[in-house]
């Protein structure tokens, strides 16, 4: 992302000082026009960069970024694992990774769980990385949902894979985001992706494996998803399949052949 997308829709600017602001906006300029090669996140940054800072679109190229999970652990993970398909009789497993509950949507998903358990009670959800203490009380003890605590990828990665891979929907329900480095996480483990529509979110998860929720859904719209997705077992073993099929595609190795492309043609 830009820096006028970061200072505009994380509502960063009116912590910040005019100078300090304006100060920051002119280097950032003037990084764009002296590169060679302007190499963007999301289309939706690369629209920033050519409509804000008036750079030509010509110099301007978007790679979305892989998973950043340890490279040697997660091949070994990719050539052993198997795919947990659940059973019919068996609950749906939601898996929400984030810290920061409010900006990562946590309220939103939780929400929406009050409002599912009123249909069914075969969908369960843990919680990664986020402090249940620091969420509205009404939202701390609900049934069915386990809160893991901080998982660290790096040094306790095989445990990292092992959680995330015995999902079946990986969930970000963000109110503002660059891209969302853990939709693509939650895709290289092949898990179904329930995400935001929002910045370059979208464009980091694969939209036929998935579904994509503005800011603005209403916890009704999103929990009746689910639902279908609860209750209609050929939909999900469908949509299973497919983010199983295609969690190659959200590695460093596929963004690392995309920046192949660009680089030797061009130096």
């Amino acid at each position: 992302m830009t820096l006028k997308q970061l200072f505009r829709d994380y509502a960063l600017e009116k912590t910040i000082g005019k100078v300090i602001l304006r100060d920051a906006l002119q280097r950032e300029l003037e990084g764009y026009q002296a590169a060679e090669w302007v190499v963007c996140h999301s289309q939706w940054a690369a629209e920033s960069v050519m409509r804000e800072y008036a750079i030509p679109a010509a110099k301007i190229r978007t790679i979305v970024p892989g998973a950043n999970i340890d490279f040697v652990v997660f091949q070994h993970w990719y050539n052993t694992a198997s795919m947990h398909l659940r059973q019919p009789h068996e609950p749906l497993r939601l898996l929400f990774i984030g810290k920061y509950w409010d900006r990562k949507g946590l309220d939103r998903l939780l929400e929406t769980l009050l409002i599912l358990q009123q249909k069914t009670r075969q969908v369960k959800l843990q919680v990664m990385g986020c402090d249940r203490n620091t969420l509205p009380v009404h939202l701390q003890n609900l049934p069915d949902v386990e809160w893991l605590g901080f998982v660290n990828k790096r040094t306790d990665t095989e445990r990292f894979l092992q959680i995330t891979g015995n999902a079946d929907v990986g969930c970000l329900l963000s109110r503002a985001e660059a891209g969302g480095m853990v939709l693509r996480e939650y895709h290289a483990l092949g898990l179904i992706v329930m995400g935001p529509d929002v910045g370059g979110a979208p464009e980091h998860l694969f939209s036929d494996a998935g579904k994509a929720f503005p800011p603005e859904s209403s916890a009704e719209e999103i929990a009746n998803w689910i639902y279908t997705l609860a209750t209609d077992y050929e939909l999900y073993r469908k949509l299973r399949v497919r983010a199983w099929e295609k969690r190659q595609r959200a590695t460093w190795e596929t963004s690392v052949k995309q920046w192949r492309e660009i680089l030797p043609r061009n130096r």
